[in-house]
């Protein structure tokens, strides 16, 4: 694994609020629920809610838990852009013209 464990925690949080979490300020599990989860330390999900928090994408009430930041539509909006952006970045790499990676996508999203 290259990335610390943390990140790798982060980032599945992250997709699991933008798929289950959609609401602004809904509630998301707790540290413990998801150290049960993926199977690790309280202390990695800890270091991933610090993470995703400094990442505007949840915040911390005292006491009452983490909750959806209320930009989480952006935010999910920027994530899939980048995602794309990386898609269409590689699919060049390896020589596709962007017709040709047009027809490609329009392709798989007909199946």
């Amino acid at each position: 694994m290259n990335t610390s464990k943390y990140l790798e925690i982060a980032e599945l949080i992250r997709m699991d609020i933008f798929v289950k979490y959609t609401k602004a300020n809904q509630l998301i599990p707790s540290i413990r629920s998801y150290a049960k989860i993926y199977n690790v330390n309280p202390n990695t999900v800890s270091r991933a809610f610090h993470l995703l928090e400094a990442d505007n994408i949840i915040y911390s009430c005292r006491t009452r838990g983490y909750y959806v930041s209320e930009n989480i539509q952006e935010k999910k909006e920027e994530c899939g852009k980048k995602y794309a952006k990386h898609l269409l970045s590689a699919l060049q790499r390896l020589g596709y013209s962007d017709t040709e990676i047009e027809n490609m996508i329009e392709e798989i999203i007909k199946r």
